[in-house]
């Protein structure tokens, strides 16, 4: 309902080109993974979207992660001083900025 609120329901599968991939991140408690995947299964089927099966994994979260070019993770408010969750740009994306500005 959302995509079709969008005005995206003509997914570019409809189109006759290759569908385009969505990359995605689930946060879950310990020991949820498998209900998370199998509830974003249930909604991907329901967009008529698969998951591709050799491209997923579990993993632990370790207080950070890299993520289409951002670090996710626990960082402290510079105002406030308290942890919240938030995001960064990655070493690696920064690395890249950096090289392409000295060409």
């Amino acid at each position: 309902m959302g995509w079709k609120k969008l005005g995206l329901e003509q997914t570019p599968s409809a189109l006759g080109s290759s569908p385009m991939p969505i990359d995605l991140v689930i946060l879950c408690r310990r020991g949820n993974a498998e209900t998370a995947l199998h509830h974003l299964r249930e909604i991907m089927g329901k967009l008529k979207l698969t998951v591709n099966e050799r491209r997923h994994a579990s993993a632990r979260f370790g207080g950070e992660f890299d993520f289409l070019g951002f670090t996710f993770g626990r960082m402290h408010s510079p105002m406030t001083g308290q942890a919240r969750m938030a995001l960064r740009p990655s070493k690696r994306s920064i690395k890249r900025m950096v090289e392409r500005s000295m060409r």
